[in-house]
C-alpha cells in the first residue's frame, strides 16, 4: 500500500501538517515568520518608557525675575517626581523686548538715538535629580542683542528696558511644562 505518513517526504496536504524542510512554501513560511519577530521586536522601544521618563513628574514650583543691572531673566523652579540619577533636559523660555539707547560722556541719554529689539529668548540645561527624585535649579535668559544698532563715537550703548512675557519651562524629558503668570520688566536697566 503506498501514501504518505505525516512527517515524510511526500506532498503536503495544507492544513493538516507540516511543510517539507526544504520546500520552497515552507522557506517563505520560516522568512515570513522571520520578519514579524524581527519587526515585534523592532516595536518593543516604542512600547516602552523613555530612559529618564519618570511618569508623576511636575513641577512643583516655578518662579522668574529680571537681574538688576542686567537685564537677565532668571527663571527658577523646583521639579518632584523623577528618577534619581536619570539626566533631564529642562528648558526656559521667553518673549522679550528690549529698550536700546546711547549715553554721552556726561551721563546724559540721548533721546534720538535708540532702538527697540523683540525676539524669544530660550535656554537648556541638562539635570540629575537626587535620590528624593528631586530638581532645583535656574536658567539664565540674557536679553536679546542690539543687533545692528550702534551709538555715535564718544557714546556708550545701554540698555534702556526690558520686558519678558510668556515665560515657561518644559521638562524636555518629561514632556511636562508650566507658564509663569505675569510679566516681567524693568527700566532704566543699564549703568
Amino acid at each position: 500500500m503506498s501514501g504518505s505518513r505525516a512527517g515524510s517526504d511526500g506532498p503536503a496536504v495544507p492544513g493538516l501538517g507540516p511543510e517539507p524542510s526544504g520546500g520552497p512554501a515552507g522557506r517563505a513560511r520560516r522568512r515570513r515568520r522571520g520578519a514579524i519577530v524581527v519587526l515585534a521586536l523592532a516595536c518593543v522601544p516604542l512600547l516602552g518608557a523613555r530612559p529618564a521618563a519618570a511618569a508623576g513628574s511636575r513641577f512643583a514650583s516655578v518662579n522668574a525675575t529680571v537681574g538688576v543691572g542686567t537685564g537677565t531673566l532668571e527663571v527658577s523652579f523646583a521639579e518632584m517626581g523623577l528618577l534619581a540619577g536619570g539626566a533631564i533636559a529642562d528648558q526656559a523660555r521667553a518673549d522679550a523686548t528690549v529698550g536700546y539707547g546711547c549715553r554721552d560722556g556726561t551721563g546724559r541719554t540721548d533721546g534720538s538715538a535708540s532702538e527697540v529689539v523683540s525676539a524669544s529668548v530660550a535656554q537648556v540645561g541638562w539635570f540629575v535629580p537626587g535620590a528624593d527624585g528631586s530638581v532645583r535649579a535656574a536658567l539664565s535668559l540674557p536679553a536679546p542683542g542690539p543687533g545692528s544698532f550702534t551709538c555715535r563715537p564718544g557714546e556708550q550703548m545701554i540698555l534702556t528696558s526690558v520686558t519678558y512675557t510668556d515665560v515657561s519651562v518644559t521638562d524636555l524629558t518629561n514632556g511636562i511644562g508650566q507658564s509663569v503668570a505675569g510679566t516681567f520688566a524693568q527700566l532704566r536697566v543699564g549703568p
